[in-house]
């Protein structure tokens, strides 16, 4: 059919009023009137063009897809969203068609388009923190792969790494980006190399392995910084800036930030100047310096909120509502952290799960509601258990301490302040091990407990009880815990 027939066939259907045509910002959409659908759907499916249209419609949203990807980073990104966000149903509708069983096994020309389209959803995909979708397009795609080109399997293999990492699964994360890295090196590509390390040493970060998220970052920094790759510079410098600020080096970590903001500005790279701005606001608030965290947590909510980027959202909402339990102002602590909890447990995303949990848990201590805290740092401990995120057991282990410290039980028995110097010894052990002591902010909110508790049993008892806590493991720990304390 010639483009002129077919805009007079589509005319005519407007006339008729049985298309409806939709003005979108700078584009109009036609939609049809739904028992109009089904009969092109029912005629097309009974004739022999229907393997070609459906070819030449993923192929369409293939080419749509990869062109956005593309201007993610620049200047159009918001309006490129705005349009995938559009076309959500029928990019879904190519990538179903394309990983049907039946055609993968056509050939290796069906299943390079599922795996080039997958991937270059990803961003869109993270942003809107459709990680269980993302996923289980990306594994279905993966699964067939074999026959495919080593560059977008390697790809591929990479965001779904990071997706499994997102979402707590730290053993499949570093099986498949293994993988990647392996397929990066045969390939003698060096950007892909230095993803793949970088993304290991996120996932040797939650594993509280810091030494080689170092060495590791550094490592994808010099690659990037030889290659002057200098969006990716920018981004390595955040990676490396974030493990200072958990190491207590907030010096290093703002200087690393402030290089960091100053190419994401020259680049106008809206989402690298928020992540620094809030990482900025983030590394102030610990070191205890309340005055410069607002304007830069305002700064980089305003972008998030612009992209519509859900996960970088919530992690706003905590900080505004530990911000808020800072200067007393409870109830929006409370209203700021549970849209964070509620925000994180949609996307599936577990570190931000666990951390707004405790975080919440803090404001339920301040609020006197210690059941209710003592049940949120549970359920923080048990979602930070299941993704061996080691920095937040112990941030979970130090709030329950703090909590059964502050308890009353019947018979006025020492064995709830026990056991708060033993999980603060454990916890302590934990920090040492990784190198992350507790912020000014932190700090500050567990001495009043520890003064507490110590007074109680006496400093030989109170330092022996510490002691047993740093000699057990967090599992011992917390079984010993939940037998002689239970809910």
């Amino acid at each position: 059919m010639s483009e002129g027939v077919a805009l007079d066939g589509a005319a005519s259907l407007l006339d008729k009023s049985l298309l409806q045509a939709v003005g979108q910002e700078e584009e109009t959409r036609f939609f049809m009137l739904e028992t109009i659908r089904e009969y092109g759907i029912q005629v097309l499916s009974n004739g022999k063009e229907a393997e070609k249209v459906r070819q030449a419609h993923a192929e369409y949203y293939l080419s749509l897809a990869e062109q956005a990807y593309h201007e993610f980073d620049g200047v159009q990104q918001s309006a490129w969203l705005k349009r995938l966000e559009r076309e959500q149903d029928n990019v879904r509708a190519a990538l179903s068609w394309l990983l049907e069983p039946g055609r993968t096994t056509k050939g290796a020309r069906y299943v390079e388009m599922a795996l080039r389209l997958s991937t270059v959803l990803w961003p869109f995909w993270g942003l809107r923190g459709n990680y269980s979708e993302a996923r289980s397009f990306l594994e279905q795609a993966i699964a067939v792969s074999e026959g495919a080109g080593a560059s977008i399997r390697a790809k591929a293999l990479y965001y779904a790494a990071r997706i499994a990492h997102t979402q707590g699964n730290n053993d499949r994360a570093e099986q498949l980006c293994k993988e990647s890295l392996a397929l990066y090196q045969e390939l003698n590509d060096a950007s892909g190399i230095a993803l793949a390390l970088h993304h290991l040493a996120d996932i040797a970060w939650t594993r509280g392995d810091l030494e080689t998220a170092r060495v590791q970052g550094e490592e994808a920094f010099e690659i990037f910084s030889k290659m002057n790759d200098i969006a990716s510079v920018a981004y390595m410098q955040l990676h490396l800036a974030t493990l200072a600020i958990d190491q207590g080096d907030y010096t290093k970590g703002c200087s690393l930030l402030e290089e960091s903001l100053n190419i994401c500005r020259e680049l106008h790279d809206k989402s690298g100047i928020a992540e620094a701005v809030t990482n900025v606001a983030r590394a102030h608030f610990l070191a205890g310096d309340l005055t410069q965290v607002r304007p830069f947590l305002e700064e980089g909510y305003a972008l998030f909120n612009e992209m519509g980027d859900k996960e970088s959202i919530a992690y706003c909402f905590c900080q505004f509502g530990l911000l808020a339990l800072s200067q007393d102002d409870l109830p929006e602590a409370r209203s700021k952290i549970e849209a964070a909890v509620e925000l994180f447990k949609e996307m599936g995303q577990q570190h931000g799960t666990t951390t707004s949990l405790s975080f919440l848990a803090k404001v339920a201590t301040r609020q006197g509601s210690l059941k209710e805290a003592r049940n949120l740092y549970e359920e923080s401990l048990t979602v930070a258990r299941a993704s061996d995120n080691r920095l937040s057991i112990a941030i979970s282990l130090e709030g329950l301490a703090s909590v059964i410290a502050g308890e009353t039980l019947p018979g006025e028995s020492s064995q709830e302040k026990m056991w708060a110097a033993r999980l603060w010894g454990c916890a302590e052990q934990l920090r040492e091990g990784m190198g992350t002591p507790l912020s000014p902010f932190e700090r500050s909110f567990y001495n009043d407990a520890i003064v507490a508790v110590r007074g109680t049993l006496g400093e030989k008892t109170f330092i022996s009880a510490r002691a047993e806590g740093r000699a057990m493991t967090p599992e011992q720990a917390v079984a010993g815990f939940h037998k002689d304390l239970p809910v």
